[in-house]
């Protein structure tokens, strides 16, 4: 009717809807304002995208990963612990100041690696289709077969199926998990089932994701028994005692100093050689491989579950993992490929990458592999970064596979592998893989007509200066061989394009050419 307001009509003056907007304009641009000039000043900002709607989600991401708000976030989760012991995410916290990975439970209560997903538009388009462990392992015993190689798998059952959440001793093997093992050993796989072995509390740690120090050696002594133990190794067994927070308090806030959470005693055990009294090395030309993830590095890879000075921990190895205990009960030297995150493909990839007269040399080949990795039905597995893609095995022979020494290129970005948000991953680091091409060689010899580089994506789950090199731009590096051991060696590997008969190489250093 003439004369009357409409119900969604503004009902306030010409002043008072100035003042909303004002209020409005203010909420809006005060962050920006505020903290705009901290956002400028990152080395790494850059207006990234094609157009405003990409723009804008880059502003809103940087943003999100300013230290300011940041520290609000770790503030927050802090309080939220410390008061209702509310997890986040990807951490449950139970009785008694356990720690449960998410995906850890997810494999034990979901729905299990036989569930298959029906189709949906929902899905996130150009998502490559989804395989798990049962499609997977069997293909991969045979390559092994065919190259005279016997595999030896050993999952290791996760915390969560062992240790209930406030830590108490129990049993919860979901029935899939028997029956995948079953199916693996039909298939030829010879399986060492690690549960009876890890029946206790004792062998977790309370606010991490992996094994105690005993239980690597229970298990290290396991293995041995059903490889065939040998009695005679020289090497020779340090008591070391250190502090750790935990890897999954690390998961909660980033800086573990806000947790409630106190350093946890570890007393280790170091293998050494006697004759250095240096932590036993892997030896790239035994017939004998271990491949696996965090759970063969946890003990040697300072970065897994220590906080830095507080702990007592440096940047050097600490030689107490499974793959020194195994070299010390089996009496044989290994060659060790172990990358944390990467135990279900990227270990063997980078063993399929091996010049083929080297993988030919081998003998056996053990994969200890989290059983989290195998359990997970594939909306769980994706989010927990499992990936179960099949290997080709390079065709390269020896020295002509192998670039020695240091080489500096200039060279066009082609493809560079991506990488999301490092804050929601499981693994504090990672490396990511680059292809260049229009290569000019400066210093060294090199004649391929691509090159397959690794850059430092991130570390301590801040992006790094090299995760942001941009397609199409030209560069100066200086590249290395790929390390066979070191801190990069056990980085979780983001890899992309699986290109085994080009060398592996790893960036030094780089600039951009203008």
């Amino acid at each position: 009717m003439k004369g009357e307001l409409s119900s969604d009509e503004p009902s306030g003056g010409r002043k008072t809807v100035s003042i909303q907007i004002g209020v409005f304009l203010v909420l809006i641009l005060f962050p920006l304002l505020f903290f705009g000039a901290e956002l400028v000043s990152r080395d790494q900002f850059e207006m990234e995208g094609q157009n405003l709607r990409e723009k804008l989600r880059y502003i809103e991401d940087e943003f999100s990963k300013l230290a300011t708000f940041e520290r609000m976030r770790d503030s927050d989760q802090s309080m939220l612990t410390r008061f209702l012991s509310a997890g986040n995410s990807r951490v449950i916290v139970g009785g008694k100041d356990w720690l449960h990975y998410r995906s850890d439970i997810d494999a034990v209560i979901g729905k299990g690696p036989y569930y298959a997903e029906p189709p949906s538009v929902a899905r996130a388009p150009g998502q490559r289709p989804w395989k798990n462990a049962r499609e997977v392992i069997p293909e991969f015993a045979e390559q092994l077969r065919d190259r005279g190689i016997h595999l030896t798998l050993v999952p290791v059952p996760t915390k969560s199926m062992m240790v209930s959440l406030d830590g108490q001793s129990r049993a919860l093997i979901p029935s899939y998990y028997s029956k995948l093992v079953a199916e693996m050993e039909g298939a030829g796989v010879e399986v060492f089932d690690l549960v009876t072995h890890l029946n206790d509390s004792g062998s977790f740690l309370r606010q991490d994701t992996h094994w105690t120090p005993s239980a690597i050696k229970r298990v290290s002594r396991v293995i041995a028994n059903r490889l065939g133990r040998t009695e005679s190794s020289p090497l020779i067994e340090n008591s070391l005692e250190l502090g750790m927070t935990g890897d999954l308090v690390g998961m909660l806030v980033r800086n573990r100093s806000l947790a409630r959470f106190s350093l946890m005693p570890v007393e280790l055990f170091q293998v050494v050689d006697p004759a250095t009294m240096d932590p036993v090395e892997s030896d790239p030309d035994s017939p004998w491989v271990l491949l696996g993830d965090s759970f063969v590095n946890v003990f040697d890879d300072p970065m897994l579950g220590f906080d830095g000075a507080n702990s007592g921990v440096e940047n050097e190895r600490l030689g107490a993992g499974l793959a020194e205990h195994l070299m010390q009960d089996l009496g044989r030297p290994l060659h060790v490929i172990a990358m944390n995150g990467s135990g279900a493909t990227g270990v063997r990839r980078a063993f399929a990458s091996l010049p083929d007269d080297i993988v030919r040399s081998k003998e056996r080949l053990i994969w200890v592999v989290s059983a989290r990795d195998l359990l997970l039905a594939e909306s769980p597995g994706r989010r927990a970064g499992v990936e179960w893609d099949r290997v080709e095995f390079s065709e390269r022979q020896g020295k002509n596979a192998t670039i020695d020494g240091e080489l500096v290129i200039t060279a066009t970005l082609q493809k560079k592998s991506l990488f999301g948000d490092p804050s929601t991953t499981p693994y504090s680091e990672a490396v990511y893989s680059a292809v260049f091409g229009e290569i000019k060689v400066e210093e060294g010899n090199y004649d391929q007509a691509a090159a397959r580089v690794f850059f430092w994506a991130f570390r301590n789950r801040e992006i790094e200066a090299a995760g942001r090199i941009k397609v199409g731009q030209r560069y100066r590096l200086t590249i290395s061989p790929f390390p066979m051991s070191g801190p990069v060696s056990k980085a979780k590997q983001l890899d992309d394009f699986f290109l085994p008969d080009l060398p592996l190489f790893f960036a030094d250093s780089f600039e951009e050419i203008k």
